[in-house]
């Protein structure tokens, strides 16, 4: 049957975990609901209705991490299209998610907001050719303001992730890379302009270190990598992190600028090896909030991934 249904609890991944992850490396996302696949000859159509269940993300000035509200209060509805790839590797998806917070708080963080997006991607594996990503997501929806749970303002936000790149005989991939997710510039108005990520995975997207969380965050940046052999790759990245809205207390908004190293290995079918570097240095938000010139950081990471 082009029909399915999945019920229970699962993990919800689509694209480029742009907004639909399982944050595989970390704690892990997944989500109690269900979801109806129609898988058509040129097209294959998710709806589904959820309760996720999620961790807190990294918070980069080390202050608590945000409260996020258990899997008994929030609900989540999806419908998510993704069109077969074309012969020239050319391919496309759309989406409409809703996120519904029904905490009976008073609280900012009641909200309730619709995510309008798509994305065109092309990939070149083999061969010398361009291969490009990108992906842009609108948000529209209401957040409490108080003093009652009826009094609400609007959420207007924009999340925006775009790359390109050329493959060079097969072997050799150079790329660039531009990443925006919208800030709040005023956060005493009754206007929510940051983008909220959702469900992202945020490992590797925005350099080694996973310090960034996806909202009020300007990246840019460049890499390279190649193969060796037919088994093993490694590549270097940079990547300058910045905030969209500047900081209205310190005026800055340059968090830092990054190089990263790594090398993988796809050992056997079900057997991964993996080994990377960041180095991070730290701008003018950074020296602003710690009060002095910061140092520079260094994070190193190895892993072995099995998989069945």
């Amino acid at each position: 049957s082009k029909w399915s249904v999945k019920i229970g609890r699962q993990e919800i991944v689509r694209g480029t975990e742009f907004l639909l992850g399982d944050n595989d490396f970390y704690d892990g996302i997944s989500h109690d609901g269900a979801m109806a696949t129609w898988n058509a000859e040129k097209f294959s159509l998710d709806i589904f209705y959820t309760r996720p269940l999620q961790s807190p993300d990294a918070v980069f000035d080390g202050t608590p991490p945000p409260v996020i509200p258990d899997h008994q209060s929030i609900n989540f509805y999806g419908a998510y299209l993704d069109w077969n790839r074309y012969e020239s590797g050319l391919g496309w998806a759309a989406y409409a998610l809703y996120y519904d917070d029904g905490t009976q708080v008073v609280d900012p963080s009641r909200r309730a907001f619709w995510t309008l997006g798509g994305r065109v991607d092309r990939d070149v594996t083999d061969k010398a050719g361009i291969f490009f990503n990108a992906e842009l997501a609108y948000q529209t929806g209401e957040f409490n303001v108080g003093p009652g749970l009826g009094d609400t303002g609007d959420i207007k936000a924009m999340g925006f992730e775009g790359m390109i790149g050329y493959n060079i005989g097969g072997k050799h991939r150079v790329r660039v890379f531009y990443d925006q997710a919208s800030g709040d510039d005023d956060a005493t108005d009754d206007d929510a302009e940051g983008f909220e990520p959702l469900f992202q995975d945020t490992h590797d997207r925005y350099g080694l270190s996973d310090k960034f969380v996806f909202t009020n965050l300007t990246v840019w940046g460049a890499g390279y990598n190649t193969a060796i052999g037919d088994r093993a790759t490694w590549g270097v990245d940079f990547f300058n992190q910045g905030l969209t809205e500047e900081d209205p207390t310190t005026g800055e908004d340059q968090f830092s600028q990054e190089l990263d190293a790594w090398w993988k290995l796809q050992y056997n079918t079900n057997t991964q090896i993996q080994a990377g570097l960041a180095y991070v240095m730290p701008g003018d938000e950074v020296d602003a909030l710690l009060g002095e010139d910061g140092d520079a950081g260094v994070r190193l990471f190895s892993q072995v991934r099995l998989r069945w």
